[in-house]
């Protein structure tokens, strides 16, 4: 006898002469992957919290933010990252701190495989879910997957990167033959008229079958939240509130220093600025991550950022996992994507979006302070993507129920 319950699985045991009802929680495992931004530590942490009620989820991440991001009802385990501590990047590209480590590339992915093999090993999951590459940034995970009973999921953002460059980096041959043969399910965590999978990427058949287009995963921030936000802020009626936010921080820093020359001008807004945890520009300030600046308030980082794209009127930032959080509150956004190839993820879910939403994609700094006073000039009303019903964000229910029926078949009496 099995049943579904919102404890885990129902199962009897024969004890004595009689059975014994016990409810069994399903352990999910979540791997995710070293990132400029943190993008993907919330995503996982978001799903993690959807199913925390009804599982035990263990997430492996190499973020050191993973402390404050992922909800006290689930457990992490920090393994070294490829960009801190293990700082040497992947094809020679550097980012963040440098690490004190001297390990080249196959010594950290060695050490790095290690850990991950005994975390599996000890916490046993049922159902283990690998985010943005299917095998990892640098195929560390090739090997190890097989050994593992549990059901597998890959989960991705949608838009993994341009389809011109797929191949040489997110679905080589190595990784698209384990998604054939290896995994058990695609989480697509996309409306798909936004961006098809499928068709984008070419995918086989044999790939495209599996995939389970789940909608976007989002929170939905109520509007007696926001209101208190704008409270603490001190945001009076009428007033409108401006966040210029890098996200994660890495490759911000000219959005930053041309945001801040500008600030001043903008007139009868309240100000946030955050550069983020990964940004390599120097912070003045030795005990606060906060300082008052003429034109508002400039930040090192903030634990509450999400909050604060969700309550502002107006944002702007590179573009990437912000937008939802944005859209969840009803701002207005303006983009200017970072990343070094100017059409990759950032740009292609900015325009992409456009469609549905509010958002006006610049490619130029130059731009900046015209676009803004324009955009400042006539707001429209704040309405949330779950007011206008324009895309489907309810992915955290369905990928949840997924997860949780694909755990309830591997558990055995």
């Amino acid at each position: 006898m099995r049943q579904r319950d919102r404890g885990g699985i129902l199962t009897r045991s024969l004890v004595g002469k009689g059975f014994v009802l016990s409810y069994k929680r399903p352990k999910v495992l979540l791997y995710v992957q070293d990132s400029w931004g943190l993008g993907h530590i919330r995503r996982v942490s978001k799903l993690a919290r959807a199913l925390e009620r009804d599982a035990h989820c263990l997430i492996l991440c190499g973020h050191r933010e993973a402390g404050w991001i992922i909800s006290q009802g689930c457990e992490y385990i920090r393994i070294p990252s490829f960009n801190v501590p293990l700082s040497k990047g992947v094809g020679g590209v550097f980012w963040g701190p440098r690490s004190h480590f001297e390990l080249s590339i196959e010594e950290a992915v060695k050490l790095r495989r290690q850990l991950i093999t005994s975390a599996l090993d000890a916490f046993a999951p049922d159902v283990l879910i690998i985010e943005n590459r299917p095998l990892g940034m640098s195929d560390e995970l090739d090997g190890i997957l097989e050994h593992s009973s549990a059901a597998k999921f890959f989960l991705t953002r949608g838009i993994m990167t341009n389809p011109s460059r797929v191949g040489r980096s997110y679905l080589s041959e190595v990784q698209r033959h384990a998604l054939k043969t290896t995994f058990d399910g695609i989480l697509v965590a996309v409306d798909r008229r936004v961006w098809d999978v499928a068709a984008e990427y070419d995918l086989d058949p044999q790939i495209a079958n599996k995939l389970e287009y789940v909608g976007y995963l989002s929170e939905p921030i109520a509007a007696a939240q926001i209101k208190q936000l704008r409270a603490e802020r001190g945001i009076r009626n009428g007033e409108r509130w401006v966040v210029c936010s890098a996200g994660g921080g890495a490759l911000g820093e000219h959005l930053i220093d041309e945001f801040t020359r500008i600030a001043g001008g903008l007139q009868d807004v309240v100000i946030d600025t955050i550069q983020g945890p990964h940004s390599t520009s120097t912070w003045s300030a030795s005990l606060t991550s906060t300082i008052e600046k003429p034109w508002g308030r400039f930040h090192s980082e903030n634990r509450s950022l999400p909050l604060l794209h969700a309550a502002a009127d107006l944002v702007i930032c590179p573009g990437g996992s912000s937008l939802l959080e944005v859209m969840e509150g009803g701002a207005t956004i303006i983009t200017i994507p970072v990343q070094p190839d100017k059409d990759d993820e950032q740009a292609l879910s900015s325009s992409r979006l456009a469609g549905f939403y509010p958002i006006t994609v610049l490619e130029s700094y130059s731009d900046l302070e015209q676009t803004t006073k324009k955009v400042l000039g006539n707001l429209p009303p704040k309405l949330s993507i779950r007011e206008t019903g324009a895309l489907n964000v309810d992915g955290l229910q369905r990928a949840r129920e997924l997860i949780l029926s694909a755990a309830s078949k591997g558990l055995r009496l």
